[in-house]
Formats: C-alpha cells, sequence, structure tokens
C-alpha cells in the first residue's frame, strides 16, 4: 500500500490552491474594472469631440460673418450715399467734449487731418462736421 501524502504537504498545495484561485479572481475584476474604464472614457471622449465639434462650427461661421462684415461691399452699404471724395482744402474738426480734456492738453492750432472721404449730411454724434 501506497503511504498518503502528509499533512504538511497537503496544507500547502491547498494554500497554493487558494492563492491562485485568489490571484485569478483579482485579475478577472481588474479586467471587467479596466474594461469600464475604457468604456466610459471613450463615451467622454465621443462627447468631448462633438463638443468641440460644435465649437469650431461656431468659430468658422463668427469668423464667416465677420469676414461678411468687413467686406468693402458691406460696409458702404452700411454707411450708405454720406461718402462722397475729398475736396482739397477740406477740413474734418473732432470737438472734444466740454471738460474732458484740460485746457492745457487742447492745442492752440487743432491739427489736420488729410482724409481721402468725407463724411456728408447730418453730425453723425461723434462730433464729424461736413
Amino acid at each position: 500500500m501506497r503511504d498518503s501524502p502528509s499533512l504538511p504537504l497537503r496544507l500547502i498545495c491547498a494554500l497554493l490552491f487558494l492563492v491562485l484561485l485568489a490571484g485569478s479572481a483579482g485579475a478577472g475584476l481588474t479586467v471587467v474594472r479596466l474594461n469600464q474604464q475604457i468604456s466610459r472614457l471613450a463615451a467622454d471622449t465621443v462627447k468631448y469631440k462633438s463638443q468641440l465639434d460644435e465649437t469650431d462650427k461656431r468659430l468658422q461661421e463668427s469668423d464667416a460673418d465677420k469676414a461678411e462684415a468687413l467686406q468693402p461691399e458691406t460696409l458702404k452699404a452700411r454707411i450708405g450715399n454720406r461718402l462722397v471724395p475729398m475736396q482739397d482744402k477740406q477740413i474734418v474738426w473732432v470737438r472734444p467734449a466740454s471738460g474732458t480734456l484740460p485746457a492745457e492738453a487742447i492745442p492752440a492750432r487743432p491739427p489736420t487731418f488729410n482724409f481721402r472721404i468725407a463724411v456728408t449730411g447730418p453730425s453723425n454724434g461723434a462730433g464729424l462736421t461736413q
């Protein structure tokens, strides 16, 4: 008859089996958790990508609106018929609002500006006159 393994050898084998079983269970749970994190990260990435695309679209629309507003034809249409060629001896005076500048800051002789466009019509409220 054969002798059965000794008690310490059985305990060592049982402990080794339990350690392997616990390690496998822990590794399996870790894989499940990592899979969930990857899925969550992928969903967040899709959400942020769509937000970025929407922001890019709005930025392009804003740039297009700005470019359209700064086109010479658009600016001319907004001003209307108030632009005429400047006459050779025409001077445009800009008067500061009262009390905005100290008396010593106002030069004795006002500066002249040689603009190539003159504004016609009534004063536009910015101090420009004919």
